[in-house]
């Protein structure tokens, strides 16, 4: 007895294993969507903590700072790791994770305010290269982890005709 079936039977398993298909497919999709809105979820719940973590001296980000960081988050959020050298190795992040790590701790923050004036120039002798690098060295001392060069640009732009001395000897 052989065993074989019409092409109406045929047709109507084909119809009943696409549906079959067709309702995994929506499945799926409705699957991720859900991880992918699970995930959005969390990552603005990591990225508001994060927010809320840089206050300094009880003083809180404003709202466009906020808006800004956040965005800047979320731009960032999906790209993957990536290899970096760090100190004698190699190190394996994510875009996301460096940034917070660099904010967290990386920053350094500096008087803005008039440190260095025009009299406190003219007290420090020899030339106006040395006037300004002995400027800098005492703004380095004020400002732990500042860098010479840093430093020295600082104290030009606080000192412009000090500044506008020692340019002229580089001519």
């Amino acid at each position: 007895m052989e065993n074989t079936i019409s092409k109406e039977q045929h047709e109507a398993e084909l119809a009943k294993f696409g549906a079959k298909v067709t309702d995994l497919e929506s499945q799926l999709a409705a699957f991720k969507q859900k991880e992918a809105e699970a995930k959005q979820a969390d990552r603005d719940r990591v990225i508001a903590q994060f927010c809320d973590s840089l206050q300094k001296d009880g003083a809180e980000l404003t709202p466009k700072s906020r808006s800004l960081i956040s965005e800047f988050m979320q731009s960032i959020a999906e790209v993957q790791e990536y290899e970096f050298s760090e100190g004698d190795g190699k190190k394996r992040e994510t875009p996301l994770q460096r940034f917070q790590a660099i904010v967290n701790g990386g920053l350094e923050f500096m008087s803005t305010g008039e440190q260095a004036t025009k009299d406190k120039a003219k007290t420090v002798n020899g030339t106006a290269g040395e006037k300004l690098a002995e400027l800098a060295k005492d703004m380095m001392t004020k400002n732990p982890g500042m860098t010479f060069s840093a430093a020295f640009r600082q104290v030009q732009k606080e000192n412009i005709e000090l500044a506008q001395e020692y340019s002229q000897t580089l001519i």
